[in-house]
């Protein structure tokens, strides 16, 4: 009887542990890229990347939309839209009508600096978190 009493009651804790499987909390912040950038730094492996100055600012929205302002040399910004997904830590996206952007990145974040880094490796783009100013936002300078 008792041993019958043991193999029950071994039984029924086996039954306990093993159904009550611990769930390990997600400790992983979640990546927010949400909000708006200015490129600070251009890295490329290619061979001549040109005399002028380049300067982008970036809205990511929580929506998946995004505003980009592009300004090449003393030229007027240049501007574009589209949709954005970041899945795994890859971002990529597409232009308003449909174009993919010409590659997807790596996402790196550390405190208010976004590190994009393209797929084939070729180039890492440094931004950091600043408001867009007003005369870029408001369009007076584009073209």
């Amino acid at each position: 009887m008792m041993k019958r009493y043991l193999l029950l009651t071994a039984a029924a804790l086996l039954v306990l542990l093993t159904g009550c499987e611990e769930e390990i909390p997600d400790d992983t912040p979640a990546m927010d890229i949400t909000g708006e950038w200015s490129l600070t730094d251009i890295s490329t492996k290619a061979a001549v990347i040109g005399s002028q100055t380049v300067s982008v600012y970036v809205s990511f929205k929580e929506e998946g939309k995004f505003e980009l302002y592009q300004q090449t040399g003393q030229g007027w910004y240049s501007y574009y839209a589209g949709t954005w997904t970041l899945t795994d830590g890859t971002l990529s996206g597409s232009y308003d009508g449909g174009k993919p952007w010409g590659s997807s990145y790596t996402v790196t974040l550390s405190d208010n600096t976004m590190t994009l880094t393209t797929a084939s490796g070729g180039e890492t783009d440094t931004y950091v978190r600043t408001p867009i100013p007003d005369q870029v936002k408001n369009k007076t300078w584009l073209r």
